[in-house]
């Protein structure tokens, strides 16, 4: 399951919504995990903290490889548990981790699978980041789009990184647009939080 972005209850703060209204519930939750998805696809990277393996099989590097870092699939990295090379552990006195890279003082482990179980992710979403997307839940929230299985979300584009999203309107029973006019703010602050991978 994606890590959601923002809660019900903030969100409905911003938008001045009484907390025992709950007309709008259903779908400002919807929207939630739309933009939350769209924000982790966009920028590769699972945000909230939680733990990870990560596995690397018919590890054949090669002696210049062997000297460089391994990435690591999230950040920021808050501890490494264990690091094992062909299912043999690995002291933890023999690498270290900064930021998403884990280094070896000696050198990549000559292994066929080399496994790296972590924990990273944010405690608390950054700021920036949880105001873009409740930004975007609410201007989807307020477009009338609807938030049932069928009526999602009817048309998204993306254009060199930038995404645009059509949303459907139950009054014309058609696509509208005009929940996209703050994508191009929102992507700035994408881009700012975007994983190291996004860039390889």
């Amino acid at each position: 399951m994606t890590c959601q972005l923002t809660t019900l209850e903030t969100v409905k703060t911003r938008m001045g919504i009484d907390p025992a209204d709950t007309s709008k519930d259903a779908d400002i939750t919807y929207w939630i995990a739309y933009w939350s998805e769209i924000t982790a696809n966009y920028c590769e990277r699972d945000f909230c903290n939680g733990a990870h393996t990560q596995l690397l099989v018919n590890s054949c590097w090669t002696p210049q490889d062997r000297c460089k870092p391994i990435l690591l699939n999230e950040s920021p990295v808050v501890s490494v548990e264990s690091v094992t090379a062909d299912d043999e552990l690995i002291d933890p006195s023999e690498y270290w981790v900064d930021d998403a890279f884990l280094y070896f003082y000696n050198g990549r482990p000559i292994a066929e699978k080399l496994e790296i179980q972590f924990t990273a992710g944010y405690e608390t979403i950054p700021p920036d980041l949880e105001e873009a997307v409740i930004g975007q839940v609410s201007e989807s929230t307020l477009s009338g789009g609807v938030a049932t299985a069928d009526k999602g979300p009817v048309k998204q584009e993306r254009i060199e990184g930038a995404i645009t999203t059509a949303y459907y309107d139950p009054r014309t029973g058609e696509a509208s647009a005009a929940a996209g006019s703050t994508i191009g703010a929102f992507e700035q602050v994408l881009n700012y939080h975007r994983g190291y991978r996004a860039f390889i």
